[in-house]
């Protein structure tokens, strides 16, 4: 049984969002508040166009027929949103435990209908949500599964939303491409979670490494935070080393487990690594 948190919660809304990088930064606007204020923050908008939104994990295919591409802060799948569409989102402060979320995650899917993604920043979770059901009836949907009510509402300014927006629509974050590599290993799991990581080997240094997948991380850039740190580096047994520990230390990861992770990173090894 999920953990009900019994608590109000704040509703941001805005008449100003044009775009979808505007509806995604009202979600980040309201983790921010969370961490701020250690409150319970929603976000509530309607999609303004038609778009694919990315999980944050997954490498742009490239093959999106002309739609417009964005990029959300939460893994999981991609999802095709309508104009009209409703965004929700929820940053509830001491909720930083990834399957916990996921919990809450899958009860806000069966009644919304759609897509939904978490993660958690420091102690301050987030889940946000695409769904073609009414916002009046998501707000009723994110209350029964948190067990909470809306407690008043603010219209965050313009210029706090337009900050946020900028990265989400970014070329750079929206178009993030997968790249093959020295060598790459894949791992799947049930429940169409599955990853995908490469090394780009050169005179035994670690070059570059591209990262690709539907799964669930926290806190969301920390991942490639970790894989980021060794590059240049001589790919040895002390470097495989630094990198199982801090996948272990620093991750927190649904779908895909810690485990998966580091059996790709040690059989990428086997292959690139000195010896």
């Amino acid at each position: 049984m999920n953990e009900k948190l019994h608590n109000k919660f704040i509703l941001l809304s805005s008449n100003y969002l044009r775009d979808t990088a505007s509806v995604l930064a009202l979600g980040e606007l309201a983790v921010e508040y969370a961490m701020r204020d250690k409150k319970y923050y929603a976000a509530i908008a309607s999609m303004p166009q038609r778009a694919i939104v990315y999980g944050m994990y997954e490498a742009y295919s490239g093959d999106e027929d002309g739609s417009l591409v964005h990029r959300r802060i939460t893994g999981g799948e991609k999802v095709a949103v309508e104009e009209g569409w409703t965004y929700i989102a929820a940053a509830l402060p001491g909720k930083n435990d990834l399957k916990q979320l996921a919990s809450l995650a899958l009860g806000a899917r069966a009644c919304l209908r759609g897509v939904v993604g978490f993660t958690h920043f420091q102690d301050v979770g987030f889940l946000e949500g695409f769904s073609s059901i009414p916002q009046e009836d998501a707000i009723h949907c994110l209350s029964e599964v948190l067990g909470g009510s809306v407690h008043g509402k603010i219209r965050p300014p313009r210029m706090n939303i337009n900050e946020l927006s900028r990265l989400f629509r970014s070329d750079s974050w929206r178009l993030y491409r997968y790249r093959p590599g020295s060598s790459e290993e894949y791992i799947r799991r049930s429940g169409g979670y599955w990853v995908k990581l490469s090394f780009e080997v050169v005179d035994g240094y670690i070059a570059d490494y591209s990262l690709t997948g539907v799964f669930y991380s926290a806190p969301p850039s920390e991942i490639y935070s970790v894989f980021s740190s060794v590059r240049g580096t001589p790919f040895n047994e002390l470097i495989l080393y630094n990198i199982e520990i801090g996948i272990e230390s620093r991750l927190d990861m649904y779908g895909i487990t810690i485990e998966d992770l580091i059996t790709a990173v040690r059989r990428l090894y086997e292959r690139l690594g000195e010896k």
